[in-house]
């Protein structure tokens, strides 16, 4: 029971089709892990690079602050869209959006990352649906993991007036095909 006196539901809430739909992408990504599941496409694209650990960004006892590796995430998704020839001061005129914000994130801390180490960072596009797509980031200095984590991208358009309100629009197929997925 509850703090308010009412019982807890404890089994898992069914929804309709919800089983058939999990089992499609299960099957989808046995198949080749790249299948689209509906408008969704799954461990599309992959990218690597590297980069020094700099002064300013560690603290006084030369450890990388936490906030660093977001901006890291962020260094690594602009590379990746360098890479599909989507470089995101050229990406955002040709297809007239504002951007692509972060809308979710997370992160998972296992080792430290120094001033001085040398980072490698993995990405890649794990997820695209039509207005969203998910890039998962993996941090290493040689063979230790120190970090993973996300990042949930929106592709936004530019509000019709001033001040107007954001919203996602479809990814261009172009795009979509290019980081893999369709």
């Amino acid at each position: 029971m509850g703090r308010d006196g009412r019982r807890r539901r404890t089994e898992p809430v069914r929804r309709p089709g919800h089983r058939q739909a999990r089992e499609r992408g299960c099957a989808a990504r046995a198949a080749g892990g790249d299948r689209p599941v509906g408008r969704r496409f799954r461990g599309v694209l992959k990218h690597r690079l590297t980069l020094p650990v700099r002064w300013s960004e560690s603290d006084p006892a030369g450890i990388a602050f936490y906030p660093r590796f977001f901006e890291w995430f962020d260094v690594a998704t602009a590379s990746l869209f360098a890479r599909i020839d989507e470089p995101w001061e050229r990406c955002f005129r040709t297809h007239d959006i504002l951007g692509v914000p972060v809308v979710e994130a997370g992160a998972t801390f296992r080792a430290p990352v120094r001033f001085g180490d040398t980072l490698t960072l993995e990405c890649e596009v794990t997820d695209i649906t039509d207005r969203t797509f998910r890039v998962e980031h993996r941090i290493s200095v040689g063979p230790t993991l120190c970090a993973t984590g996300f990042e949930r991208r929106a592709w936004v358009e530019r509000p019709g007036v001033p001040d107007g309100r954001l919203r996602a629009r479809p990814i261009p197929d172009a795009v979509r095909r290019k980081l893999g997925g369709g």
